[in-house]
């Protein structure tokens, strides 16, 4: 079903968070270890405490941050992320905060690709990683599907068609965590930002290193490697 779009109004809290995790990447990247120090270990990641049935799983999704590939449970209160590098990893929904769905730049304008991401209120850890957002991208062509228990949650049910969602993995994940956490995604407003290509971001790097472009919204401004 259709979502009803948020208000264009973000609190500033939102937006300073939003802009923190900007900076702390840009941070992350450009600066140089002393070779006489070890970076500290990374906390280890909260324990598993939702262990009701899941209502909807999928398996192998690829995901920029955390890279790598993940099957991942729904429930009622929490996503959970597994792979065999970093095991089982729960993240809270209530720590959504802002979800977005952008289009990203693409040389082949018959080829549409989709980026979501979800800015969380409370970090999570994942492997090595204190993430503040989760990123995940696809192609309008890519197909992944989510078993869905519309017994186990029912607020995911009327999404599910034969007891499946499909589509591309960025719009599967970003329907069922918006269905779960009540927020409809945020999307290009082009009367906020519209680059000279008629986009919604511009190319650019860091340091000549790192390419990707940049997302300007109401919220804050991404960077996406």
């Amino acid at each position: 079903s259709a979502l009803e779009s948020l208000g264009s109004a973000v609190s500033s809290e939102a937006a300073a968070k939003l802009s923190e995790a900007i900076l702390l990447d840009h941070a992350s990247l450009t600066a140089s270890k002393p070779a006489s120090s070890q970076a500290p270990a990374a906390p280890s990641p909260p324990k598993i405490v939702n262990t009701t049935p899941a209502g909807a799983k999928m398996s192998a999704v690829s995901f920029l941050a955390p890279r790598g590939k993940f099957d991942l449970e729904f429930r009622e209160g929490s996503l959970q992320f597994e792979s065999k590098t970093t095991g089982a990893v729960e993240c809270k929904l209530e720590h959504v905060e802002l979800l977005f769905e952008l289009p990203l730049p693409n040389a082949n304008p018959k080829v549409k690709v989709g980026l979501t991401a979800i800015v969380l209120s409370k970090p999570i850890v994942v492997g090595k990683s204190t993430l503040s957002y989760l990123v995940l991208q696809g192609k309008d062509s890519d197909k992944a599907e989510a078993s869905v228990d519309a017994a186990a949650c029912t607020a995911i049910a009327p999404l599910a068609q034969g007891g499946k969602i499909t589509g591309p993995p960025n719009d599967v994940v970003s329907k069922l965590v918006a269905a779960l956490t009540q927020k409809a995604p945020r999307k290009h407003d082009p009367y906020t930002f519209l680059s000279a290509k008629q986009g919604a971001a511009v190319k650019c790097n860091i340091k000549s290193v790192h390419d990707g472009f940049l997302f300007p919204t109401d919220a804050g401004v991404w960077f996406v490697n």
